[in-house]
């Protein structure tokens, strides 16, 4: 992964996303030695989102799993007791 300076990345910004779109290449744009963002082929973000989805899921499927055998309360049950 290469590291550029976000002045560098503004004035090479063609050269830069090509090879990003071409080659495959990461690229972390920092400002004052600080890293800001991140440029990364299409193809790294959509798995990255496919990864996140699978870690979401998998949090339902757990709470899921907490909550079976536990008492529900229905909205009819609350408004009563409230009476809404």
């Amino acid at each position: 992964m290469n590291v550029v300076e976000a002045t560098e990345f503004q004035r090479k910004f063609g050269q830069t996303t090509e090879r990003v779109a071409h080659d495959g290449e990461r690229i972390v744009v920092q400002r004052h030695g600080r890293p800001q963002f991140a440029v990364i082929p299409f193809a790294d973000l959509e798995m990255l989102e496919e990864l996140e989805d699978q870690v979401d899921l998998e949090a339902v499927r757990e709470r899921l799993r907490a909550e079976r055998g536990k008492k529900r309360v229905t909205w009819e049950a609350i408004k009563k007791r409230h009476g809404i």
